[in-house]
């Protein structure tokens, strides 16, 4: 049912419903009529006599009548009497192409889409498996690691630029921790290297003792000599725990919050009291105390710490000073500290003084067997100490004079 003119079907009506004119393809059926006035140009979805969808378009208009002309010859329009008639007109297309091409299109929008879908989500598959492929090796590398990998070290070549920074951070902490294993490590030999020769020396008297049958007082020098060496070797465990002890959080955390409670006390007067118990040792060695400071000068400080600070470094000074020698006290005040040296003339001292004098278990001389409180601990408990004061402590080695130097909190006492 195709018109000349393709897929397009008109019919033309008299005002009075008769057909004048219509597509031959229609044949005895006809269009429906769409135009409602006169000024109304109706759009209607219709269905054409044999089935298909179509579009139509229905007017009316009014037409103008010519001596001459197809449409103005009286004998081709036989019904039209009266120039006052109006002609009813409806065009129809069929949409059936039209609705073929939306279908196809329609699937291939669809398949589109999907073939989108499917290969946006494998190239972010690809993106992600590619972008976390560093935080993978990252993870592998990590979870390889233990306590005799700590040298080595995180390796991300193709890592992305935000991920860098925590390699490298990482890698700051594997350090630390690298150090403070090495640390650990040398503190525990150290330690029992140090309890090795007391208790050497207790069992081989012991020994000694139990060799033949011996008067009273042989066995009573044995025990005294025995009892210096346990209480040698007591000093050694306490320095131990004390060290243990303050290098815990718990104790941190204790000191921290006892700080308001700190005690203003004289400087003068603390080293005085402090050198007293070492005056007997300075006296049989011709070795001397000088106080340098202002006797009004205040530090504020949890006394009983400072106290022990102070008993180390005058008991490392007096044991230490060449014979004759003056341990020397000085302190003065600056801005947001008060500055404290204790010094004495040492003689062949090592150059390494100064740097190791922190360090547990350093000494100068190494031919030195003494234990306790000469085990190279004393120095390393003050620097332990003096930093929960909120201070800092280092040495000093200048023309034969070895010099601690201390930066302690001043006190906040009104004027």
């Amino acid at each position: 049912m195709r018109s000349e003119l393709g897929e397009h079907f008109f019919q033309c009506w008299l005002e009075d419903g008769a057909t004048i004119s219509k597509s031959e393809e229609l044949g005895t059926d006809s269009l429906p009529r769409l135009a409602a006035s006169d000024e109304d140009v109706t759009f209607e979805w219709i269905t054409l006599p044999n089935g298909e969808r179509a579009r139509a378009v229905g007017l009316r208009v009014d037409p103008i009548f010519r001596a001459a002309g197809p449409f103005g010859d009286r004998e081709l329009l036989p019904r039209l009497h009266d120039e006052g008639d109006s002609l009813e007109i409806a065009v129809a297309r069929t949409v059936e192409d039209l609705d073929t091409t939306l279908s196809r299109l329609k699937w291939l929008l669809i398949l589109t889409w999907l073939s989108l879908t499917v290969g946006c989500a494998a190239i972010g598959y690809w993106v992600v498996s590619r972008s976390l492929r560093p935080v993978e090796s990252l993870r592998e590398q990590i979870g390889a690691m233990g306590e005799e990998t700590l040298r080595d070290r995180l390796v991300v070549d193709d890592a992305p630029a935000e991920l860098r920074p925590v390699v490298g951070q990482i890698n700051a902490l594997l350090d630390r921790l690298q150090h403070a294993f090495e640390r650990e490590h040398a503190f525990t030999s150290d330690a029992a290297h140090e309890l090795r020769t007391p208790i050497a020396g207790l069992r081989s008297m012991l020994e000694v003792a139990l060799i033949r049958q011996r008067s009273g007082e042989e066995y009573r020098k044995t025990v005294h000599g025995c009892l210096a060496i346990t209480n040698e070797m007591q000093d050694v465990v306490e320095t131990l725990l004390d060290l243990a002890r303050l290098g815990s959080d718990t104790f941190s955390e204790e000191s921290a919050a006892s700080s308001d409670e700190l005690e203003h006390v004289s400087l003068c007067a603390l080293a005085e009291e402090c050198f007293a118990p070492y005056a007997s040792m300075a006296g049989g060695r011709g070795v001397q105390l000088e106080v340098d400071a202002d006797r009004g000068l205040e530090v504020a400080t949890e006394l009983r710490l400072l106290r022990r600070v102070l008993h180390n470094l005058f008991e490392n000074a007096v044991t230490y000073a060449a014979e004759g020698g003056t341990v020397t006290v000085r302190g003065r005040s600056l801005d947001h500290a008060v500055d404290v040296t204790i010094s004495n003339p040492v003689t062949g001292a090592s150059p390494e003084l100064a740097t190791n004098a922190f360090q547990a278990f350093w000494r100068a001389d190494s031919s030195r067997t003494n234990t306790g409180r000469h085990a190279g601990l004393g120095l390393a408990l003050c620097r332990r100490i003096v930093e929960i004061l909120g201070g800092h402590v280092h040495a000093t080695l200048d023309d034969d004079v070895f010099t601690v130097h201390l930066s302690l909190p001043p006190s906040r006492r009104a004027a």
